[in-house]
């Protein structure tokens, strides 16, 4: 997710913000955060395996 817009590394997303991006079934339980740019055969990890809850109130604690 880049500022309201989804993206994969793997596949297209929609453009139509619309379309969710998961399913309200699905659940985020762990989030890796990925250096730019991302280069599929060298992935540089600034961070692994955050726990969605952490994720959560780190997102929260900056307002989004």
């Amino acid at each position: 997710m880049f500022k309201g817009f989804s993206s994969s590394l793997v596949s297209p997303t929609h453009f139509d913000p619309e379309i969710p991006l998961v399913s309200a079934e699905d659940r985020i339980l762990k989030v890796d955060r990925l250096a730019s740019p991302y280069q599929p055969d060298r992935p540089e990890y600034l961070e692994q395996n955050i726990a969605w809850e952490e994720m959560a109130r780190r997102l929260n604690d900056l307002g989004l």
